[in-house]
């Protein structure tokens, strides 16, 4: 499971940005990150190919949402 998962929302007020600042934004993501994100998921599916299958026991849901509370309580912190 990907760290980003645990810390990847921004939030912000709506109305803390211009309307140039918000398309500018968008403009960047689009240009920029998303090309970027395209080849680092495409490479971890060529590497995640070469590893066997790991299925989670089904018993096992409640320790793995405590890890992921308190990764977000550390990176809170």
């Amino acid at each position: 499971m990907p760290m980003y998962q645990s810390s990847y929302q921004l939030i912000a007020h709506k109305g803390a940005f211009t309307t140039e600042q918000k398309e500018w934004s968008r403009q960047y993501f689009i240009d920029e990150v998303a090309p970027k994100m395209e080849r680092i998921i495409a490479q971890e599916q060529q590497w995640l190919e070469r590893l066997p299958l790991i299925v989670p026991r089904t018993n096992d849901t409640s320790s793995r949402e405590e890890l992921l509370q308190s990764i977000r309580l550390r990176f809170k912190e």
